[in-house]
């Protein structure tokens, strides 16, 4: 009985990782797109690649849902809340520019603290 308890465990402990890596790279993909989904919603006048990389980036975020909590359990961070936010915030015109650039802002700064733990973790 003791062995099936730690392969559960250790089942439990690959499938936590597995999702901590998943999320990681959905927030790395999420820094980059966001911002660049801002800047092309706020260009004075848009060409037809434009309306087409604002359309794929919006696709990603519609077609994905996510438990927005997971962050916080997981590595103790609102950030797929702040991703959500910011999403919502692009997507929504009665937000103004300013709101927006202060949502992506918080969300770069959330970045950034996360990708310095991981990198002081990787470091040990």
């Amino acid at each position: 009985m003791r062995a099936n308890q730690e392969l559960l465990t250790t089942l439990s402990i690959q499938r936590i990782n597995d999702a901590v890596l998943v999320m990681k790279h959905f927030i790395e993909l999420s820094n980059k797109l966001l911002p660049i989904l801002n800047d092309l919603q706020q260009k004075p006048s848009r060409d037809k690649a434009d309306l087409q990389k604002i359309d794929r980036i919006i696709e990603v975020y519609k077609n994905h849902s996510f438990d927005p909590a997971t962050s916080d359990v997981l590595i103790n961070s609102p950030i797929l809340s702040m991703v959500r936010d910011s999403f919502n915030a692009l997507s929504n015109p009665n937000f103004t520019a300013e709101d927006r650039n202060n949502k992506i802002l918080s969300l770069q700064n959330e970045y950034k603290r996360l990708q310095d733990n991981w990198n002081y973790a990787s470091l040990n």
